[in-house]
């Protein structure tokens, strides 16, 4: 199977899983609400994002790991895939005791002695002790997930991640439903994890039972590799976590946890609809991990540029569809006392652009390398978007909150982006700009500035108004960036898919490809 398919085949189920996720998601979450109540499930979106933060406690070593793989199998060592397991499985073991220590310490935690409110301590404590037990008990089989991450097998990880979220939306429905609030919860995290870990294992030694024939004793020496090459994935998730999962604990420090309820309504959608805008362009990173290995540049190079366009052509189609559908959504959803307003709602949207485009930068130089330099800058985005967001929260609220991750992402997060690109590919500002992000932009603006005067004013008066304005906006967006993508360097194979969608002319697909080796 090529790498292109197999990139494809990697997009499509996590499509399905997102889709399944979202239609599950704006259900359970007005269910989790009626059921716990706006304030106690705002404590449960603080203590996932706590237990968000323990998931770090592997230093990167399992961020970077399926790059690792790749690399070996693209230049078909099987010993050093074996090697990495072997390591890899080792630190997993360590770190999880440690989580187990940790979830186990919970219990003797005087909640005054960090500020935390003795009843909200009491709601919280035996849940989130659940999910890091698991958390702990199940990170080991992490490394045989990455295993099959690296050497792309894409139908198994698919469907086990299917399994995994259909099993997490019953568990939820059917627990919180009966009246077992905060614990149902933790029973739904904690358990599809484990289940789909021990599944990752069976299929690695059945399945790939030639590449962990002869697995390596771990040794300190391959440890410390792993530690070192995942150092600045480690310092990056950190960045990124603070950057998009902190808002909770914000409020918790703002001392309104009722407020995480409602910034989390609003931003819902976007925070759907982000991950679903990187699937494309992330399926194709470790495959870019191996292209990079087999030490093509100009290559390299040239599907490096088609990433990074397609981390803003498809986010900004998203973008429009948000910024003029959210405001009627959230308020027929779940009623305008969830909703943080139009203004909160739009910086929201514009952060879900500006963050794609940051993202990409750090992911397509961070596959191949350049990981500390990129850690680095990512977490002191994280750390300037954190305390923006606070300082600018305690006067200004939900919108001071959206403001400063919004600044720190487009002074700081993008500028950075754009010198590590140049630094690890020689690709500058002038080289993006002549294959469209120019024309993307002067594009993109106005139709982002109608599309929010749409969701602020023609919202309050029709759904019928909104969807038929929004259409027309995306349908838009679509006719006028068809130049655009049609001069892109698309490889071959990606043309030809272009060129069947229409959405470039068969003229351009059926030419010759100049550029040596485009099958990717």
């Amino acid at each position: 199977m090529s790498r292109t398919r197999k990139a494809a085949l990697t997009a499509a189920y996590t499509y399905a899983n997102f889709i399944l996720a979202l239609v599950s998601g704006f259900v359970l979450f007005p269910l989790a609400i009626y059921y716990l109540g706006a304030y106690d499930y705002g404590l449960w979106l603080i203590t996932g994002e706590l237990a968000g933060y323990l998931l770090l406690g592997d230093l990167g070593v399992f961020a970077v790991l399926p790059w690792l793989i790749a690399a070996k199998d693209g230049a078909d060592d099987h010993a050093g895939i074996a090697r990495y397991t072997a390591d890899a499985l080792a630190v997993g073991v360590v770190i999880g005791c440690a989580f187990v220590l940790v979830g186990a310490s919970f219990w003797w935690i005087n909640p005054t002695t960090i500020n935390v409110n003795p009843d909200d301590w009491g709601k919280v404590r035996g849940p989130l002790t659940f999910v890091v037990v698991m958390l702990g008990v199940g990170f080991p089989l992490r490394a045989f997930t990455a295993v099959l991450s690296g050497l792309q097998d894409v139908t198994f990880l698919g469907l086990i991640a299917l399994i995994q979220t259909a099993l997490t939306i019953c568990l939820t429905a059917t627990l919180v439903i009966l009246g077992y609030g905060l614990p149902g919860l933790a029973i739904a995290t904690g358990v599809p994890p484990l289940l789909g870990g021990l599944a990752a294992v069976v299929r690695v030694f059945i399945r790939y039972r030639k590449t962990m024939t002869g697995l390596y004793r771990p040794n300190w020496t391959g440890c410390r590799h792993l530690f070192r090459e995942g150092f600045g994935a480690w310092l990056a998730s950190f960045g990124v976590r603070l950057r998009y999962a902190s808002s909770g604990m914000l409020f918790a420090l703002l001392g309104r946890p009722d407020w995480a309820t409602v910034y989390a309504a609003t931003g819902k959608v976007a925070q759907v609809l982000q991950p679903m805008c990187w699937v494309i362009p992330d399926s194709g990173l470790v495959g870019l991990s191996q292209v990079h290995g087999e030490g093509d540049p100009v290559r390299t190079r040239r599907v490096v540029t088609c990433m990074l366009l397609l981390y803003l052509f498809i986010p900004g189609l998203a973008v429009i569809g948000l910024l003029v559908a959210n405001p009627w959504f959230v308020r027929a959803w779940l009623g305008p006392n969830y909703y943080a307003g139009n203004y909160v709602s739009a910086l929201i949207a514009v952060t879900l652009l500006v963050s794609s485009a940051t993202g990409g930068l750090f992911k397509v130089v961070g596959s191949v390398g350049y990981r500390l330099r990129i850690g680095m800058v990512a977490l002191v985005y994280g750390l300037l978007a954190f305390g923006l967001s606070y300082l600018l929260g305690r006067q200004r609220g939900m919108a001071g909150m959206a403001e400063g991750s919004l600044i720190a992402s487009a002074v700081f997060a993008v500028p950075c982006g754009l010198k590590i690109l140049w630094a690890a590919y020689g690709i500058r500002v002038g080289d993006l700009v002549a294959v469209g992000i120019g024309r993307w932009f002067l594009i993109t603006a106005p139709l982002l500035a109608a599309a929010t005067w749409v969701g602020s004013y023609v919202a309050n008066l029709s759904f019928v108004l909104v969807a038929i304005t929004g259409l027309l906006l995306m349908i838009g967006y679509i006719v006028l960036l068809r130049p655009v993508v049609a001069r892109a360097p698309w490889p071959q194979k990606i043309q030809d898919w272009l060129a069947r969608m229409h959405l470039i002319p068969r003229s351009l697909s059926s030419a010759k490809d100049t550029c040596p080796g485009t099958s990717i």
